[in-house]
């Protein structure tokens, strides 16, 4: 049988067994809760480095929240390109390098005869004051509706436009043609002299 005087001894044993392995493991909790805080800890970048400013960006606040567009804004902002891509378009569709050339015959034509056509010089006023091709009239461009009075009666009736470029003359063309006119050309510019004052049918071409 085991006394009394054993039963304490052992159990005072098993204390002091217990005590440094208590001690133990909650050493190990503490390393491990201090390695995993650590490893979330970004590391220090030297000042003045590359890297610094890397991080910074990557943390700017610009960076995270997407840039807020009033609904107005943006609406106004999706038209100017619509408008502008609308320009672009119209630019491109009437560049001089792809309009055909009015035949040199009609040009001549013209010359003795200025009804053969309706010649319409598309520039401005000022432009147009400073010289334009015999026989010509002047309908600016942008200003179609405020010189319809100009044009003849006969949608069908022949007419010819041009401008320094044939951008403006295009433009004109497009406006002619939604309202009615089917028998529009645009002269191109290779087909104009300009010298000076003096605009001319360059029939060499």
């Amino acid at each position: 049988m085991t006394t009394h005087a054993e039963t304490a001894s052992s159990f005072a044993v098993t204390e002091n067994f217990r005590t440094p392995l208590l001690y133990l493991l909650i050493a190990l909790c503490l390393l491990l809760v201090a390695g995993a805080s650590r490893a979330e800890r970004p590391l220090p970048v030297p000042v003045g480095s590359s890297d610094e400013s890397a991080v910074r960006q990557a943390t700017s606040p610009e960076q995270v929240l997407p840039r807020q567009v009033p609904a107005k804004a943006a609406s106004k902002e999706k038209n100017a390109l619509a408008e502008s891509d609308s320009t672009k378009d119209s630019a491109s569709a009437t560049d001089s390098a792809s309009i055909k050339r009015v035949p040199q015959k009609l040009l001549l034509s013209y010359l003795t005869d200025k009804t053969t056509f309706t010649l319409i010089d598309a520039r401005s006023p000022d432009e147009f004051g400073q010289g334009h091709v015999e026989g010509a009239i002047n309908i600016p461009f942008d200003s179609l509706q405020d010189h319809l009075s100009l044009l003849p009666e006969d949608k069908a009736a022949p007419l010819v436009v041009y401008c320094r470029s044939g951008r403006r003359a295009g433009l004109l063309q497009l406006s002619l043609a939604e309202r009615g006119y089917s028998n529009v050309r645009v002269l191109p510019s290779e087909q104009l002299l300009f010298d000076g004052d003096l605009i001319v049918f360059n029939c060499g071409v």
